[in-house]
């Protein structure tokens, strides 16, 4: 375990942390390429 730094609240990571963060790298990735599908559209 990490030691605990003063001031900061406690909070209970999930089992596996990384899971919830890969969902929102994959699903801002897609909206970074949707984005990105529209300038192109719009630029032609």
């Amino acid at each position: 375990m990490p030691p605990e730094l003063p001031g900061l609240p406690k909070i209970k990571l999930p089992e596996n942390p990384l899971s919830p963060l890969r969902k929102v790298l994959h699903e801002g990735h897609q909206q970074i390429e949707k984005a990105g599908g529209d300038i192109r559209s719009i630029a032609e």
